[in-house]
């Protein structure tokens, strides 16, 4: 097989960096994998583009409405190992290069297997849908932290027994507030994303929140906006 097709438009990038991409949803991720594989896990948000689809079949795809056209910006690909010689991801890109609607064409550096390396407890199957779980920043006390996405899916306050949530993102909603089979209890402390925004007058509060939570119901959910450092990261700064 040949190599990866040069040009500005295509270039490596991080899991880390596809995780961002996939909770926010706004670019289209194309699995190249097998259906088995497809099907056991992937990146959360992924379309499943098999070895051997054509372009043709990918505009149908999009006509059909199973790919939304208001993604095609950025295109994420990848492969088992997204190896440069890997034919099906050198067709793939040469197929996206050739839309004019797609500005960048970005490749998961190590494929599925690097992605599943660093967020494989995170991303999860559930009734055939992917769901991302909220990394936990605490053993003893149950403390997980999460961007938007996250603190949007039911389920994940289900299995974890999620009964606090404390939200630090400015345009992030409360969605399950007065949810009483949920039964959760906010707290919303809007942070500005801005290096200037004073998070030493909220420290106390939100840490009086968590400690409390922590004492009487060991489960709590820190919700920060996911283009965002999250809050536990600016305070530590300070």
């Amino acid at each position: 097989a040949g190599k990866m097709t040069d040009g500005p438009k295509v270039r490596f990038v991080s899991p880390r960096s596809v995780f961002n991409i996939a909770i926010l949803g706004e670019y289209l991720v194309g699995d190249l994998r097998s259906h088995t594989e497809y099907m056991n896990g992937r990146v959360p948000c992924a379309v499943h583009l098999p070895p051997g689809t054509t372009g043709e079949q990918i505009d149908e795809m999009r006509e059909n409405g199973d790919i939304s056209p208001d993604i095609w910006s950025t295109v994420v690909l990848y492969t088992k190992s997204s190896l440069p010689s890997d034919a099906d991801l050198n067709a793939a890109c040469q197929y996206f290069q050739n839309v004019d609607s797609v500005e960048h064409i970005l490749i998961l550096e190590g494929g599925y297997e690097s992605f599943l390396n660093q967020y494989g407890e995170k991303v999860c199957m559930l009734d055939d849908t992917a769901v991302i779980y909220p990394a936990q920043i605490d053993d003893i006390y149950q403390v997980f932290i999460s961007g938007e996405y996250v603190a949007k899916t039911r389920q994940v306050f289900i299995d974890l027994g999620i009964t606090h949530v404390l939200n630090v993102a400015r345009e992030a909603a409360t969605p399950f507030l007065g949810d009483k089979t949920l039964g959760l209890t906010y707290m919303h402390v809007p942070i500005i994303d801005d290096e200037a925004q004073d998070v030493i007058s909220i420290f106390n509060k939100c840490i009086s929140f968590i400690g409390t939570v922590s004492y009487f119901a060991p489960h709590a959910l820190a919700e920060t906006s996911p283009h965002s450092p999250s809050l536990v990261q600016q305070m530590t700064a300070c």
